[in-house]
């Protein structure tokens, strides 16, 4: 089976093969005995091969439309069918030669933003790293559009980093995803090669969609495409006076595998967040000793082979299954794409045809000898033309932030000085601490609090605001919440009509009002909007949170309030509640509201994808103070005798819409 071609490092009497050569390995520490990385990393990506069934269509090749200059063919061509999408999302995806020698082609998949000029509008690159890891797990799984839900259906990502910018996912080197090639010699063993075929993909991208040419450009990955980047990257400064124009700006980097020499720090980094003792320590320091020797040497095989030891010693003798995220016992990784992309349609509309999926496999195998290189001396040169971002989160182990401060501290550039003087200073999004971050000259490094290998599906929001910040050259001084859009997973360019209208118009009646977790300042405690007595409605339509939001409560739901276009609403009744002082269930949950209205627990509502302000004149100068949320309640007057949940919503064309909420409790006689 191919999937057994992918053990490069068999464990076996303490000898590692790879091909004709035998590299001997230490004695490790007693314990048992560790599983193989590939093994790990399979695990991690759902990898092997699977072929779609039947009627899949045939593998677009877009190169053959350039060379006969039939571009406007290639982009009606290249057009994903939508009906197998979300509703109104245009995309793009196809085949690029890049080797017809060997039949050698990349497989991409573009989405022009929407609501915005492509032309102005900062647009990103994103690869995967693996190597041989799809970009289609950075889709489905990071910053793309949308994710496969349980029931195999397309929904939203609610912080897709598509909101503010146009995304081009390419499934890189050749042999990984659906890219493919018909000959063995078509597989990269390098990265310059990675990075020729990779900038010789992206100008016959560029010759189909010319508006991108002049739209600033951020390459950015994660992991092994801390190399793939930069070998883009250099490819497009070396030819910038020699083809057409591409409008790089910057590059991102994700726990970026740049530089494994320097990376050569594991044994400290566990030890001091306990996650292995003394002896451990001492024997992965050993290991690492003899990596940094082996590469010193230009004895790659045998360095590769020390790492993969050192890494499979890690996870032997600390008992943790995830080496993307210490706290997690795990490898909790959304692999539903999986299955979606198999399907026949899908495939269809992908245009790929019965084209093998396959990950990791056989694409890493031929990376083994270069992949202990170093991509440092491309990035330094980069650093001298572009701006670059290297961001970590602090939670992962196999590119850790304390390690790879160590390859940041190495780089030679003309701001390394600047650099090692620069101060680390927070960095907020949502008035929340999220990490730090230091500056100079084109390099910006940011440490990301609370998230492990993938930094954009441990902190969606917060990544969104990083990349968004970067792209657009904005200081991390502010607060990066303002580049994000608010709303959830139907934030979608919506028109409105009036009821009586012609229906046939694509647009809509109904303003959906939701309804999100309450706080206050007087508690850290947080409550969802159903815990307390609050009238609610069917909640299946929840627009769908990642596992942090719903851990803090931040479980947006949909409202009872029905709200129609233009239509002006008062006192309309929602729900009735009803409440008896004998009754112990009615005593706890009136006295939840009491506790809440006392401690100045807010609302947080969305109306029409916009949170809902609390506006208040302030006593110096007769100034109006607006705030997100709003207090659930406060104690009323004995004349206003009955408990009430109302609400007076009007709609003006112009004025937006005027909420008045009402809820309390009164006190009389001594009784509530």
């Amino acid at each position: 089976m191919d999937l057994l071609l992918t053990f490069v490092l068999l464990t076996c009497a303490h000898q590692a093969v790879w091909g004709d050569e035998d590299v001997s390995l230490p004695d490790l520490p007693p314990g048992e005995a560790p599983e193989p990385i590939l093994t790990f990393m399979e695990r991690t990506y759902k990898t092997g091969r699977a072929r779609a069934a039947f009627d899949a269509g045939s593998p677009l090749l877009l190169t053959p439309y350039i060379e006969e200059k039939k571009l406007d063919e290639a982009r009606k061509a290249a057009y994903v069918d939508s009906d197998y999408l979300l509703p109104d999302m245009d995309s793009y995806a196809g085949y690029l030669t890049v080797n017809k020698k060997y039949n050698a082609n990349l497989w991409f998949w573009y989405f022009p933003v929407s609501g915005k000029s492509v032309e102005e509008t900062p647009w990103i690159i994103w690869l995967q790293g693996g190597p041989g890891a799809s970009s289609l797990y950075g889709l489905f799984t990071e910053i793309g559009p949308f994710f496969v839900s349980t029931d195999n259906n397309l929904e939203e990502i609610r912080y897709s980093w598509g909101k503010n910018h146009s995304l081009l996912f390419i499934d890189n080197p050749v042999g990984t995803g659906f890219s493919f090639t018909d000959d063995d010699r078509g597989y990269a063993t390098n990265q310059t090669t990675i990075g020729e075929n990779l900038y010789n993909a992206l100008q016959q991208f560029l010759t189909i969609f010319p508006e991108l040419r002049k739209a600033p450009l951020t390459i950015a990955g994660e992991s092994y495409a801390g190399k793939h980047i930069p070998s883009l990257g250099v490819q497009i400064l070396w030819h910038k006076h020699e083809d057409e124009p591409i409008n790089l700006q910057g590059l991102a980097i994700g726990n970026g595998f740049i530089d494994p020499l320097s990376l050569q720090r594991y044994s400290h980094f566990v030890r001091e967040v306990g996650l292995v003792d003394d002896n451990v320590a001492k024997s992965m320091n050993d290991l690492e000793t003899a990596v940094m020797q082996f590469i010193n040497n230009g004895e790659m095989v045998k360095a590769y082979a020390y790492y993969n030891y050192l890494l499979q010693l890690f996870l032997s003798r600390s008992y943790l299954s995830n080496l993307y995220n210490y706290l997690q016992d795990d490898i909790d990784l959304d692999g539903a794409y999986m299955d979606y992309i198999q399907r026949s349609e899908v495939r269809k509309a992908l245009h790929v045809g019965n084209t093998n999926f396959t990950s990791i496999g056989v694409v890493y195998r031929k990376l083994v000898p270069d992949f202990m290189g170093s991509a440092k001396m491309w990035l330094e040169e980069l650093l001298e033309n572009y701006r670059v971002m290297l961001y970590n989160g602090h939670l992962d182990i196999i590119v850790a932030y304390h390690p790879s401060c160590s390859t940041y501290d190495s780089l030679s550039f003309s701001g390394s000085a600047a650099y090692a003087k620069a101060k680390r200073t927070p960095w907020y999004h949502d008035g929340k601490l999220a990490g730090y971050y230091r500056v100079a000259a084109n390099l910006t490094e940011v440490m990301v609090r609370g998230a492990g290998h993938m930094v954009p599906a441990d902190k969606p929001a917060a990544s969104l605001g990083l990349i968004s910040a970067f792209a657009r050259g904005i200081s991390l001084k502010e607060d990066t919440a303002s580049l994000v859009d608010s709303g959830k997973n139907l934030l979608r360019r919506l028109n409105y009509c009036i009821a009586s209208d012609d229906t046939s118009k694509s647009c809509k009646t109904e303003i959906p009002l939701y309804v999100n977790r309450l706080n206050t300042e007087e508690s850290v405690i947080p409550f969802e909007y159903h815990h307390f007595d609050f009238c609610t409605t069917d909640e299946s339509q929840s627009p769908v949170e990642n596992l942090g939001q719903v851990v803090f409560g931040e479980r947006i739901r949909p409202s009872p309030y029905k709200l129609e276009f233009l239509q002006n609403v008062e006192c309309k009744p929602v729900c009735t509640k009803t409440y008896r002082g004998s009754d112990s269930d009615s005593n706890k949950r009136l006295n939840l509201l009491k506790m809440g209205m006392a401690l100045s627990y807010q609302h947080h509502w969305i109306l029409d994808n916009m949170p809902v302000t609390w506006c208040y004149l302030v006593n110096e100068g007769g100034k109006t103070y607006c705030s997100t949320g709003f207090p659930m309640g406060c104690q009323v007057r004995k004349d206003m005798a009955e408990t009430t949940e109302q609400i007076l919503i009007k709609f003006g064309i112009q004025t937006g819409y005027k909420l008045t909420w009402v809820i309390g409790y009164f006190l009389y006689h001594g009784n509530t």
